[in-house]
């Protein structure tokens, strides 16, 4: 859906910020005070964005803010470190 695209633009443009070499992101363990500060910036930023996603984030953005945040550093950490799949 539209809402889910707009938000992935967002995680992207964050996680596209720290990715760096020694970034929390590539951590072996990822902390899970700075998962929320970056969920919480995230759902900031998109709360600028109008007030039609506002009343959204009370219905769960945040949630979706969070699966698609993880899913992005997961992806990005399996790209630096060539995973492949064994099927």
């Amino acid at each position: 859906p539209q809402m889910s695209q707009e938000i992935l633009g967002y995680v992207v443009d964050e996680c596209d910020q720290l990715e760096y070499e020694g970034s929390v992101m590539y951590d072996e363990y990822l902390d899970k005070y700075r998962m929320e500060q970056l969920t919480s910036r995230i759902c900031a930023l998109v709360n600028e964005d109008g007030e039609e996603v506002q009343t959204a984030e009370k219905r769960g953005s945040r949630a979706l803010v969070e699966v698609l945040l993880c899913t992005e550093i997961g992806r990005r950490r399996c790209r630096r470190r060539r995973c492949q799949r064994i099927f």
